[in-house]
């Protein structure tokens, strides 16, 4: 700001040109070296804002900032440092010089570094005003003697988060008034890049756990936006057999087989599109890089990602249960022996009681082959969805003598909640009609979904809907708030001082207040009221059906 302060000084009015009306027409003069000193400075900060986005990682963008600096200022002697108030220490992630070595970590001390940092305010030291700081006891000695040291703050919202340092060795390599202008107009720019590179690094680490946990899940998981896969786990890779990259180049239906990529396409489109009574979970067949086809169990679901609508596809290989089922029907005989055999559960049941359970089965539910001949199978239902499932299980079986339940809920014999799926018919076993029905462990299907789900729409630290879900429930309230004719009210919320709290007390504490904070908003909202934390301590708050009064 001095900067450009000492540049207005130099336009000068030299005459007022007025006509007989009273209009009066201003020439001026300006010192074109000035104006090009000024565009320089302008410059400099628009690169520096750039960099922020185009730098792959801290070290880049300090690297990058280190060179806009030479172009203002000698700045062969060049260093950032940052101040850490919670550990009240101080880092040095960027240091080039031509006497001293990279510095470690240091408490808040009494260098020159760390009395701009407590004072917060831009320092030019020659040999003379450094033997006056010392002798008033302000600095110590540290380091290499230089002949000029310069350092300016770097605030954000008032506060010094760190500091950039230029100095010289030589006494032709002097600094003035001039060179404290120009470093500390960029200064709040640089602090501004800073920190918005941290926040994208933060936010690349949140990405990284969400990563994390869908690679270590044996189920398939698939990002599909526009048709094209953004996204595939491992899991999905190996049931495919396609290298990942051949993935990433083709459209999701390219991977089924070709009587299901009509219907799954037209699914997909509807979904996309709004529609809610298409099933969320259905099989279909695919077919892997070899030629070999694979069965498939899908749950789909809506998700923002990068900003944008997209389907959330979970799939695991049900190739063995398939088989299972294809088996029971063809031969008897052969029943017994694959049942035992298969990773799938299968139960056998006559009426309401269990007559033959495998050895998956067993595992499945905990129970014992002799155990499960004493249950009905609505035993093992979870008593909250028993009467849902009865009434849908009677309907299906009316229907056509088979039933599917792609997420049932089911209790272990030690009181586990487990979801599997569930497929089954009327059959024949030694002349008797009989129910056979195949399960498969989905849990961790539906535990990885829900918590991606989680994940993707909620604050971790609050537990509020965050940025992404606040936008979305925006767009959905105004669109209903037009339909009805009824007033909507958004309220932005902060806390204030919490900045200064949060550097002073630590994180941990500003931790603790924003999750109090959420808490407290949380419980005296209605039902139906949207609350989610957008920021840093920032808070909205979706009122329906309100007037501006009663908001």
């Amino acid at each position: 700001i001095n900067a450009f302060c000492d540049f207005l000084k130099e336009i000068n009015i030299k005459k007022l040109q007025c006509s007989e009306k009273g209009s009066c027409i201003a020439v001026i003069e300006k010192d074109a070296l000035r104006e090009k000193d000024s565009d320089k400075l302008l410059l400099a900060t628009y690169r520096i804002a750039s960099s922020a986005v185009v730098s792959e990682t801290l070290n880049e963008l300090f690297s990058s900032i280190h060179q806009t600096i030479s172009q203002l200022i000698d700045a062969r002697n060049f260093y950032i440092a940052l101040y850490d108030p919670k550990k009240n220490m101080i880092e040095f992630p960027y240091f080039i010089d031509e006497y001293d070595e990279q510095p470690g970590p240091e408490p808040l001390g009494k260098n020159l570094t760390s009395y701009v940092l407590r004072t917060g305010k831009p320092l030019l030291v020659d040999p003379q005003k450094f033997e006056e700081l010392v002798s008033k006891g302000e600095v110590v000695i540290e380091g290499a003697p230089s002949i000029d040291w310069l350092g300016v703050p770097l605030l954000s919202n008032g506060v010094a988060i760190g500091a950039i340092v230029v100095q010289s060795y030589s006494q032709q390599k002097r600094y003035g008034q001039k060179e404290v202008d120009r470093l500390n107009f960029v200064s709040g720019q640089i602090a501004f890049a800073i920190e918005k590179k941290r926040t994208l690094e933060a936010l690349k680490e949140s990405e990284e756990r969400l990563r994390a946990l869908a690679e270590s899940t044996s189920a398939g998981i698939m990002i599909i936006q526009n048709e094209n896969v953004k996204y595939i786990n491992q899991s999905a890779i190996a049931m495919l057999g396609y290298d990942e990259n051949e993935i990433y180049n083709k459209k999701f239906w390219e991977f089924l087989r070709d009587d299901y990529k009509d219907w799954v396409r037209n699914r997909y489109e509807a979904r996309t599109k709004g529609a809610t009574d298409i099933p969320s979970s259905y099989e279909i067949v695919a077919v892997t890089k070899a030629g070999k086809e694979v069965w498939l169990q899908l749950t789909v679901s809506i998700i923002t990602y990068e900003g944008g609508k997209a389907t959330l596809v979970t799939a695991f290989d049900v190739s063995s249960r398939k088989e299972a089922e294809f088996f029971l029907k063809e031969s008897e005989e052969r029943f017994r022996t694959l049942a035992e055999t298969t990773s799938a559960a299968i139960f056998m049941f006559k009426g309401q009681w269990i007559i033959y359970s495998n050895a998956a089965a067993e595992k499945l539910t905990g129970y014992t082959k002799k155990e499960l001949m004493a249950l009905q199978f609505w035993d093992l239902i979870h008593p909250d969805d028993y009467v849902e499932i009865n009434q849908d299980f009677s309907r299906q079986m009316k229907k056509g003598g088979s039933f599917s339940f792609s997420n049932l809920r089911i209790l272990t014999k030690r009181g586990e909640e487990k979801w599997i799926s569930l497929k089954g018919g009327v059959s024949q076993m030694e002349g008797e009609t009989v129910v056979i029905a195949t399960g498969f462990d989905i849990t961790q299907i539906v535990q990885a979904q829900e918590n991606l789900k989680y994940l993707a729409h909620h604050d971790y630290l609050t537990g509020l809907e965050n940025r992404w879900a606040f936008h979305e429930n925006l767009l959905k309230s105004m669109e209903e708030s037009e339909e009805r004719g009824k007033n909507i009210a958004v309220l932005f919320l902060d806390i204030d001082r919490f900045k200064e709290l949060n550097d002073t007390e630590g994180h941990i504490i500003g931790d603790k207040i924003l999750r109090a904070a959420g808490s407290r908003l949380f419980s005296v909202i209605e039902e139906g009221t949207s609350v989610a934390r957008i920021g840093s301590d920032e808070f909205t708050i979706i009122l329906k059906n309100t007037s501006p009064q009663e908001a």
